[in-house]
């Protein structure tokens, strides 16, 4: 099995997103300055390197910090 890695988990979750966008759970935010979509998918990146790779980051702090 491959070993993932931060730039496989962010493909993951796209993907993810992808879907709950199709889906109509996520609005598309595409050309627009709705960062909606964008903020559902760091958290699921955050889930999925908490899961997967052990990483402890908070997707609040990194928003907060700049």
């Amino acid at each position: 099995m491959k070993q993932l890695n931060k730039d496989d988990i962010r493909d993951i979750a796209i993907r993810i997103l992808d879907n709950l966008v199709e889906l109509g759970y996520v609005p598309d935010c595409t050309d627009t300055d709705d960062e909606s979509e964008f903020e559902v998918q760091d958290m699921i990146v955050e889930e999925l390197e908490k899961t997967l790779l052990g990483c402890e980051h908070s997707y609040m702090e990194i928003n907060n910090d700049g």
